[in-house]
């Protein structure tokens, strides 16, 4: 896995096949955040998350069984307990939920676009940022681009929102970006990086 990162999406109507697959072995961590939750969309998301976690394990060690262990630290970055030399990172927003697995530090973050107002923008973005932002014809996609990058880089720094998101440029960092139907998919690595994408069902 080395400058590799594993990364798997997956979707809230891959919840059934996942839930069959994986059944109800789930972390006591995860237990005790869905039971926080009151909407259902997102109990439903942070389970996915969970079973994508198990699906990316499942892909680097086929003997992989759950549940996996594991917990936050005090900014919020996630710690594998029984896997301890590998590196993760998970997101999820509308009908997504993303892993990124390496053995190197990741950072990763899915949004789904929606319309958001132009002092957002200039909260989170520097002053040549916003330059690029104001001149962008489509400002919602401009504003996503910017945005996911930001918050994967924050991710793989481990720092979560304790760094304020204008304090540094994104032009200069590395990134791998996809689109996945209007959702934008950003996973941030310190230096070049193979991204290996896989498909929930995809043989092991």
């Amino acid at each position: 896995m080395k400058n590799e990162v594993l990364c798997i999406v997956a979707s809230i109507d891959d919840l059934p096949y996942l839930k069959k697959k994986w059944g109800d072995k789930i972390c006591k961590a995860r237990k005790e955040k869905i039971e926080r939750l009151s909407g259902e969309l997102d109990k439903q998301r942070s389970l996915l998350a969970e079973y994508v976690l198990y699906e990316a394990l499942a892909v680097m060690m086929p003997s992989f069984k759950p549940p996996c262990r594991w917990q936050a630290d005090s900014k919020g970055k996630l710690e594998l307990i029984d896997y301890p030399k590998l590196n993760c990172n998970l997101s999820h927003d509308g009908k997504y939920a993303c892993v990124a697995l390496s053995d190197s530090p990741v950072g990763i973050d899915i949004a789904k676009p929606h319309p958001v107002p132009s002092r957002l923008a200039m909260k989170i973005m520097t002053p040549s940022e916003l330059e690029q932002y104001s001149n962008a014809s489509d400002k919602q996609e401009a504003f996503f681009a910017c945005w996911t990058r930001k918050e994967s880089f924050q991710k793989l720094l481990g720092e979560g929102f304790y760094r304020p998101m204008s304090t540094f440029e994104t032009a200069d960092k590395i990134f791998y970006e996809e689109r996945i139907e209007d959702y934008f998919l950003c996973i941030s690595t310190h230096g070049e990086a193979n991204v290996i994408r896989w498909k929930i069902g995809d043989p092991a």
